[in-house]
């Protein structure tokens, strides 16, 4: 039996009036029955895929953007610690430089993740439960591939995208300006935020003391000769004759 992910059915259903996928995924075999698959069902609102792709920049409709967008959804994401530590972490969606920089860092988490594993789609029926009135019916596609089911019926709104891209901007502009000792609810342009930036950065930069400071941190007085002949000469450069 395969080791790689795959997504054996998906329910297009509504919950509270919201739509939402059923997932099943198979997550390897049984222990006690090696040729059954264990199985896991998830449950997800519909719009995470465009939230996702919103979140991270993709285009859906890129070379390998869907395949993107499935990996972040499904598969799973590695270890990334405590919530305290996940988002601590500089590489996070709401840390990293840019949103491009923590989409390549979450992709390579996912890679590490999945090892030789494959994201796959079993082929078969799935369902999508529509509202009709006050009640249900239950519609079933023709046999395809769960995955491409997905892509066929998940809203992208482009409109939508574009208000969850602002919301992601402002929230990584909340975590930039706490992390500069800033007030998070104060709009800074970036160009504030970068002088910040520099400023803590010269901040935190070390500067030596002078050879005279250090004299007189700890003799009292600057030396009158730094250079006297009893003293270390200057360094030549040549090996040392006791290593």
């Amino acid at each position: 039996m395969t080791d790689d992910l795959l997504v054996h059915h998906v329910e297009l259903s509504y919950l509270r009036d919201e739509p939402h996928y059923v997932v099943t995924l198979g997550v390897g075999v049984m222990e006690d029955d090696p040729t059954a698959p264990a199985l896991r069902v998830e449950l997800m609102p519909a719009d995470i895929f465009e939230s996702r792709a919103a979140e991270y920049g993709i285009d859906p409709d890129s070379e390998g953007g869907w395949d993107d967008i499935l990996h972040i959804v499904l598969a799973p994401q590695g270890d990334v610690g405590s919530v305290e530590q996940y988002l601590a972490d500089p590489d996070h969606l709401f840390n990293a430089p840019t949103v491009e920089h923590a989409r390549h860092a979450h992709m390579r988490r996912i890679r590490k993740a999945m090892g030789t594993r494959k994201l796959r789609g079993v082929t078969g029926i799935s369902e999508h439960r529509v509202l009709v009135n006050e009640a249900t019916r239950m519609m079933e596609s023709e046999a395809e591939d769960p995955l491409e089911f997905i892509k066929r019926t998940a809203p992208m709104s482009p409109d939508h995208m574009a208000v969850k891209q602002e919301n992601i901007r402002r929230i990584r502009h909340q975590f930039k300006a706490r992390r500069l000792g800033l007030d998070p609810n104060r709009a800074y342009t970036p160009e504030e935020l970068d002088a910040h930036t520099k400023r803590r950065a010269m901040k935190l930069t070390p500067t030596r003391e002078s050879a005279d400071q250090l004299a007189t941190r700890l003799l009292g007085a600057p030396l009158d000769s730094p250079r006297s002949p009893d003293r270390l000469p200057p360094r030549l450069g040549t090996p040392s004759k006791y290593l």
